[in-house]
């Protein structure tokens, strides 16, 4: 709840913008933080974010990039992503991104018993999934800079996982 309350603030402090198209400055580099929800198994998540995103030239209104995202949560995990966006009007992004995370897992070895007992050893395992990650955002620009603020929604699918979340981004284009 806190996170909708930060974005709802952050709208109206920068409420005039004039938008940079996207033929006038074609690259854009991001950071950004989120927060999610995993319907599934009960649990939150936490996630810092970096990227880069170039529109394609001829069809301004479609972007490819790269995405390097930290996700804190039960086990942290490190995903490589692809994201793929459309902009149906200039300041809203529709996008879609086939991801792989890599995850570190500690697991302890159990006794044949289900017993605990003094000694058990812990090991990492690491395990690493294919992820889908979709959301809408609204590019909000600051006025007369290259400064943009994106918050969004965002739904991740891993496996039988539905992950839904929300956050900001905080672009520079160039």
């Amino acid at each position: 709840m806190k996170i909708f309350k930060l974005l709802i603030v952050v709208l109206i402090l920068t409420t005039t913008f004039n938008f940079i198209s996207a033929s006038e400055t074609p690259n854009s580099v991001y950071g950004g933080l989120g927060a999610g929800y995993n319907l599934m198994e009960k649990h939150s998540e936490f996630t810092l974010m970096a990227g880069y995103d170039r529109h394609l030239e001829g069809t301004p209104e479609f972007s490819l990039g790269l995405l390097v995202e930290g996700i804190f949560a039960e086990h942290p995990e490190l995903l490589l992503g692809i994201p793929i966006g459309f902009y149906p009007i200039e300041e809203i992004k529709l996008w879609i991104a086939p991801c792989y995370a890599f995850a570190l897992k500690k697991e302890t070895e159990e006794h044949p018993t289900h017993e605990v007992h003094e000694g058990e050893t812990e090991h990492t395992k690491f395990d690493n999934n294919f992820m889908l990650k979709f959301g809408i955002g609204y590019n909000h620009h600051f006025h007369h800079t290259h400064f943009a603020i994106l918050p969004f929604l965002e739904g991740t699918l891993v496996g039988k996982d539905l992950i839904l979340g929300a956050g900001v981004k905080f672009n520079f284009y160039f």
